[in-house]
């Protein structure tokens, strides 16, 4: 398999956070708890993560077709 580091977001994350660099190789889906999905960002696509209620959410970071999971806090 083709193994990959999880991207480092500040965690817990309390301002905006810019793609770019290394980052814009991943495609990144956010979901809360309830299963709705928060924010969405493919491969090369330049987003701002922000302004995201308080929480927990599960963070799926794609890769070459390969997708890793870790949690991500906002507070």
């Amino acid at each position: 398999t083709d193994e990959f580091k999880i991207p480092a977001l500040p965690n817990p994350m309390r301002q905006p956070f810019e793609f770019g660099g290394y980052t814009n190789n991943y495609s990144l889906t956010l979901v809360a708890m309830d299963g709705r999905v928060v924010f969405r960002k493919a491969v090369n696509e330049h987003k701002i993560l922000q302004q995201l209620p308080t929480g927990v959410y599960t963070a799926f970071w794609t890769k070459k077709g390969f997708t890793k999971a870790s949690k991500l806090m906002v507070w």
